[in-house]
């Protein structure tokens, strides 16, 4: 939630039908001013596939372009940031290829960490 730039209304999810169904981002943004877009059930499907092929070592041009495309679809819906929540999604998808700003989580995640154990942030 801290990533998000200031002024941000709304926020793109991209990440995997459990990670959907878990809830985590959206709890993360229920008591903030931004919205919450998810991929429809046939697009997180095919963000699936998309996963399934990085894991097997797929990194191609053709996977980032469909992972992109994706992203695009959240765009069109009105997401002016997008968030790659789940790691893999960073393996192809960056500031280069991308329709809006992307949040990576697992970058987040580490820069969270380092804060913590540096002591420049408490723990939650």
């Amino acid at each position: 939630v801290d990533a998000v730039p200031e002024g941000a209304g709304r926020v793109g999810l991209m990440a995997t039908p459990a990670g959907v169904a878990a809830g985590t981002y959206q709890e993360a943004f229920a008591d903030t001013s931004v919205d919450v877009e998810i991929l429809a059930a046939d697009e997180l499907d095919a963000l699936m596939t998309l996963v399934n092929a990085i894991k097997a070592g797929d990194q191609s041009e053709g996977i980032a372009a469909a992972m992109a495309a994706l992203g695009e679809r959240l765009v069109e819906r009105g997401a002016e940031v997008l968030i790659a929540g789940c790691t893999e999604i960073p393996l192809v998808l960056g500031s280069a290829n991308t329709p809006a700003p992307l949040i990576s989580s697992t970058d987040e995640l580490a820069r969270r960490t380092i804060d913590i154990a540096s002591g420049q942030r408490p723990l939650p």
